[in-house]
């Protein structure tokens, strides 16, 4: 089983905010998995840094660049597509770049974990979510 990391959690995770690196590698060590993050989440996080130094974007690839990558492949685009219609018929929508994380965590049979309540109302999705005190 894959885990895939929201960016709330890599957020937390970097700011070195106390259990939530524990919490995360619980759950992952559990199986000797390692954890994933969509490219999505690679270019939102990204985007946080540019306002940064040189060294602090730097420092913000190398940290980024620690975890495997995952990417919308043909089967998370048709989920994406699919997925969206129903909530949104459903009056329940994710955004966009939301859903299409979610949409890459089922195509590749993983675990999202995220702090984002949102994902509650993806019923497809298998997630664990952080509450942070």
């Amino acid at each position: 089983m894959n885990y895939v990391l929201d960016t709330n959690i890599l957020i937390e995770i970097r700011k070195g905010r106390r259990g939530v690196k524990e919490e995360v590698m619980k759950f992952i060590n559990v199986e000797n998995a390692e954890p994933y993050v969509t490219l999505l989440t690679f270019a939102e996080y990204y985007f946080g840094s540019l306002d940064a130094s040189p060294k602090g974007q730097e420092d913000c690839l190398e940290f980024l660049s620690s975890y495997k990558h995952l990417t919308v492949e043909k089967g998370s685009a048709m989920l994406f597509a699919k997925l969206t219609h129903k909530y949104e018929k459903e009056g329940t929508p994710l955004s966009p770049l939301d859903m299409l994380n979610a949409c890459i965590a089922i195509d590749n049979n993983s675990v999202f974990i995220t702090s984002d309540k949102a994902f509650e109302r993806v019923k497809e999705l298998k997630k664990i979510i952080i509450a942070f005190s």
